[in-house]
């Protein structure tokens, strides 16, 4: 299986170097791409969506010629994933793909809405009938200091996501951790 995963906002992919790596572990093809450089400003939603479906478009192609000897890919099995504003640009492809090839789709604390605007996916709810995996967090929706916004707001983040959501779909939160 070959799973697509979105970085958070501002943040590089390497932060989730030990989660890959398990994925990898258990048999899946990772693709992780650094969307923008965490020191510039990001791409509006459309745009990052756009860029990530172009990079699954990539996934699903013939990956023998990159991967190492014996590794097989199937990318009939495959699967989105992001954290935070990333879940949302998954979540975003899933809802643009005619193919109907996104078979699984996982939000790490998921975060709809923008500071940069635009629409939220959760708004019209999430169609199609794919498995769905929304993990939250309990303490996301808890501001970091004064003067510093919540990274994952109530009213924007898991719970969003989990009434958005088609079955079969599962959540799990994780009630003493934060955001990052």
């Amino acid at each position: 299986a070959v799973v697509v995963m979105q970085h958070g906002f501002l943040l590089n992919k390497a932060y989730y170097s030990e989660i890959l790596t398990h994925l990898a572990s258990h048999g899946f093809i990772v693709v992780a791409a650094q969307m923008y450089s965490s020191f510039s400003i990001p791409p509006s939603i459309a745009d990052e969506t756009e860029d990530a479906t172009k990079i699954s478009t990539w996934a699903r192609g013939d990956l023998t010629g990159i991967l190492p000897a014996g590794v097989t890919p199937a990318p009939e099995a495959f699967g989105l994933m992001g954290h935070s504003r990333g879940a949302q640009i998954a979540f975003w492809q899933a809802e643009r793909d005619t193919t109907s090839t996104v078979g699984a789709l996982v939000g790490l604390d998921p975060v709809d809405g923008s500071p940069l605007g635009g629409a939220r996916v959760t708004d019209g709810g999430i169609t199609g009938m794919r498995p769905t995996l929304v993990i939250g967090t309990g303490l996301g929706p808890q501001s970091p200091g004064p003067f510093q916004p919540s990274c994952a707001p109530e009213d924007d983040g898991h719970k969003a996501f989990w009434s958005a959501v088609n079955a079969p779909a599962w959540r799990v939160v994780t009630v003493e951790h934060g955001h990052m």
